[in-house]
Formats: structure tokens, sequence, C-alpha cells
């Protein structure tokens, strides 16, 4: 089973939250309290898109990948190695591949996935963006100074907006797109780059800022 994110639940949370603590709020946590609300749902709008995309492009690959498969199979009845390396291997299929595309790689995306392709990277760009900014304004919130979520500013930090910096170098342009993982920003790595601020994905780093705001939603009603 793929986990997928939703904010929907944290909206929910984050409603009751804005009750409870309206009449105590100042002037200005007020508008962050209305920043915060618009950008809950700005979020969710972009994570449904995104698992649109996302499902959509791993779909096309893995009818190339099946088809592949169904080749090599063909040729594994002339080809005693290859015929014997997909016996040991019956489990080998598409799913979950992923792609990944780097820099002067355009001409391998297939014609029909360019434009969903980068509609996927400018909406995962735009989707960190948001929810940086989001674990900007959570904090200066009623009860909810502790929040912190590191993986969101790291993304959005080190490989979006600064990745010329010390702390990065992380120059290499390149976007991938999993079942798993969703997008995966900086995906392929070259030379010295291959380890700092590996990106896991932005489904899971979805839900840890889902989770990371339900234990701190759900804390603060406590008090």
């Amino acid at each position: 089973m793929i986990a997928l994110p939703s904010f929907r639940p944290v909206i929910a949370l984050f409603d009751a939250y804005a009750t409870r603590v309206g009449s105590t709020l100042s002037a200005e946590q007020k508008f962050l309290r209305q920043e915060a609300a618009g950008t809950l749902d700005d979020l969710q709008y972009l994570v449904q898109e995104i698992i649109t995309l996302n499902s959509s492009l791993v779909a096309h690959q893995d009818e190339r990948a099946k088809a592949m498969l169904d080749s090599l199979r063909s040729a594994g009845d002339k080809d005693p190695q290859l015929a014997e390396f997909l016996r040991d291997n019956p489990n080998l299929q598409s799913s979950g591949i992923s792609s990944v595309y780097g820099p002067g790689s355009e001409d391998l995306v297939p014609e029909q996935d360019r434009e969903p392709l980068r509609e996927l990277r400018l909406k995962t760009e735009q989707f960190y963006q948001l929810a940086h900014r989001l674990a900007k304004v959570i904090p200066l919130l009623p009860h909810l100074a502790a929040f912190e979520h590191k993986p969101i500013a790291i993304i959005r930090n080190q490989l979006i907006e600064h990745p010329e910096g010390k702390a990065s170098k992380v120059l290499f342009d390149s976007f991938g797109f999993g079942t798993v993982t969703g997008p995966v920003v900086k995906a392929l790595r070259v030379g010295t780059q291959v380890a700092p601020h590996a990106d896991a994905g932005l489904y899971p780093n979805a839900i840890g800022l889902i989770n990371a705001l339900t234990k701190a939603l759900t804390k603060a009603a406590e008090k």
C-alpha cells in the first residue's frame, strides 16, 4: 500500500485550533492565522495535482517498461543467459521504477510527457516554497512556538533556492519521480554532489510535515 499525502485531516485540526485561540490573537497573529489556513488549502490543492501528474507519468513509464520486459522475454527464447536471468528474477516488473532526467535529457522524454513533466517539476518547487513559508508562520502562533520540520527547509534552501551555497553545492540540475517517492528534487547526482541533502521524495516529505503539524496542533489543544 503506497502512502499518499493529504492535508485534509490537518486542515480540520488547524480550523479547530484557530477557533479555540481566536479571541487571544493579536492583530498580527490574526493575519498569520489567515495566511496559514490559506497555505494549508493551497498545499492540499498542490498535493492532489502532483499526485495526479506523477501517477500519469509513472503509468506511461510502466507501459514502456512493460514493453521492454516483454521484448526481453521474447529475446530470452534465443538467449540462454538472458533466459536464465529472467528465470532467476521471476518478480521482475515495471511498477515502482523511477525515472530521472538531467540536463540535456529532454529528448529522452516522450513528447506526450514533456509538458506534464514540466508542470510536475514546477508544482513540486511551488510546494516546497509554500511548505517552507508555512513552517515559518506556524511557530508565530500561540502554543506552536516549538514547531519545526527540517526536511522541508533543507529541500527548499539547499536544493532549490540556494544550491550554490557552501552548505550545498548540489548544482547538477535533475529531477525524478516514482510511485513510492513522488517527485524527487536533484534526483541525479554527480561527483562530490552525490551525498549532500538527498531528497527522500515529496510524498514522504509531505507526510512528515503533516505528521509534525498534527503532533504540534494536538499538543496545542491540550493547553
